[in-house]
């Protein structure tokens, strides 16, 4: 029908905000996923590197106390590599200077925890912590154990040996790797806006097309029910003018087409309102 009014096909300032609204959850939502990812790698890869450098200090330190008994005989021992034959005690039989590293340090003690004598550049200040316990002091992370001898199926406590090495490769190693998840994330969070405008832009479609027929509906019908409604209403009034010409029994009836009119005016003016 000519005349009908025709909602236009834009974004309401509603779904505007209600896309921006959206965008902004998904973006929360994800940032949130995001930075838990990152921490759990980050605290496993940790912690992954703090078992293997674990791991070397108990093998040197393990490597490193079959030569107590000789250093205590001769503290220059500790300068020499002994010859390491199979004792089947459970540990490496390979002389410890094959195993040490230039970040590396090893150190023996007495049974009353005095040292004896040291090898390597570091020097860990802090007491020894018997017993397979690593200690953490500024970039040195030791790890002492007990060195015992054997006689006649008899074991006697000789010392303790302290293996120490520094922190500061793998320091720099987590460093790269806190930068290395940052820039991702600073990427990622890019991406997620582009893809999380693209999302919810498919994701209110359906929604704002459903939205925009309505509106032409109520658009149509109020176009539509406007002309009968002019024609009922005056008719009812024309009618009204002329009481004489009314029958008793008609006059309620009237009343009430009168009044169900302009109720149904004001509902097509409010829909009409309302686009």
């Amino acid at each position: 029908m000519n005349g009908k009014p025709k909602t236009k096909n834009v974004v309401s300032p509603q779904f505007q905000a209600l896309r921006w609204r959206l965008l902004g959850s998904y973006l929360l939502v994800m940032v949130a996923i995001r930075i838990i990812s990152d921490g759990v790698v980050y605290q496993f890869f940790t912690r992954s590197l703090y078992h293997q450098l674990d791991n070397r200090l108990v093998t040197l330190a393990q490597a490193a106390a079959h030569s107590l008994v000789a250093i205590k005989q001769d503290n220059g021992a500790v300068t020499k590599t002994a010859y390491r034959s199979l004792d089947e005690d459970g540990d490496l039989d390979i002389p410890w200077q094959n195993l040490g590293k230039p970040d590396q340090s090893v150190e023996w003690f007495e049974a009353n925890q005095k040292r004896l004598a040291i090898s390597g550049t570091l020097a860990p200040t802090m007491p020894i912590a018997v017993g397979f316990q690593t200690i953490q002091q500024g970039q040195i992370r030791t790890l002492t154990i007990p060195a015992y001898s054997y006689s006649h199926h008899r074991r006697q406590l000789e010392g303790y040996v302290r293996a120490s090495e520094s922190t500061a490769s793998m320091e720099a190693i987590l460093t790269r790797l806190r930068w290395g998840l940052s820039l991702g994330g600073m990427i990622a969070l890019g991406l997620m806006g582009v893809g999380g405008m693209w999302l919810t832009k498919q994701s209110l479609k359906p929604i704002e097309r459903s939205f925009r027929q309505l509106k032409q509906f109520t658009a149509d019908a109020s176009h539509e029910l406007r002309s009968p409604l002019t024609a009922i209403k005056t008719s009812v009034e024309v009618m009204q003018t002329h009481p004489e010409r009314i029958h008793p029994a008609d006059v309620e009836k009237l009343t009430a087409i009168a009044s169900a009119t302009n109720q149904m005016s004001r509902l097509v003016a409010d829909l009409e309102y309302s686009n």
